[in-house]
Formats: C-alpha cells, structure tokens, sequence
C-alpha cells in the first residue's frame, strides 16, 4: 500500500505518494481509514494529497463516499491539497480543503472545540 498512516487521540492522518489517484488506491485509503475509524471510533480523517496531480472521477465518488460516512459519525473528511487547481475538483459541501495538513488538523481541532461548545450549550 503507498500510504502512511499517523493515528492520534483526535484525527488520523494519512499521506500518500501517489501520482496518480485512481479506483484501486482509493479503495484501498476508503477500507483503511474506514478500519481505523471504526476500531479507534475515530471519525476526523486527514488526507496529504500533496504528491497527487491527477484523481479520476470514480476514486473521488469512493472519497465523497467516505465523506459522507464521516459526517454521519459527527467527524470530517479533510485533504491538504496545495494545488488550488486540483483542490477545486472536489466539492466544497462534502471536503474540507486547506492548503496544508497543519491547517488541517488546526481545522480538526477547532471543529472538535465548537462541537463540544455547542453540546454543553444544549444542557
């Protein structure tokens, strides 16, 4: 598998060295992480697509997918894309795309504070 993964207490991050982005190392990362989440009921997932330049349309239906199954688990999908160009592809209603996996996990952290905020605040 050409990806590397780092679990912690809040998100796992998830880098890969890939060109290319297609159906089979999409399902590959979509399994992974869906694995990890469940096992660890870790729902903040962070995708470092930095060495990416080319995503086919069938491997962001698997991503949108896992997106989706994120979201219902209260968590989110993130992908650290520098390449505005590329981060344009996907979605705004279903990714959170920042520019670096530093911004990412600011955005986890702070998604995870409002969150908790926001249910203290309904007691």
């Amino acid at each position: 598998m050409s990806f590397s993964t780092e679990i912690n207490e809040k998100y796992s991050l998830y880098k890969t060295d890939l060109m290319e982005f297609n159906s089979v190392n999409s399902k590959e990362l979509c399994d992974l992480i869906l694995k990890n989440a469940t096992q660890h009921e870790l729902y903040y997932a962070i995708l470092n697509f930095e060495s990416v330049q080319k995503f086919e349309s069938n491997a962001l239906d698997q991503l949108t997918q896992l997106a989706l199954f994120l979201k219902e688990k209260e968590g989110l999908l993130l992908l650290s894309i520098s390449d505005e160009k590329l981060g344009s592809l996907f979605s705004q209603d279903d990714f959170i795309v920042v520019p670096s996996d530093t911004e990412a996990i600011d955005y986890t952290f702070m998604d995870q504070v409002e969150k908790e905020f926001l249910n203290q605040a309904d007691f």
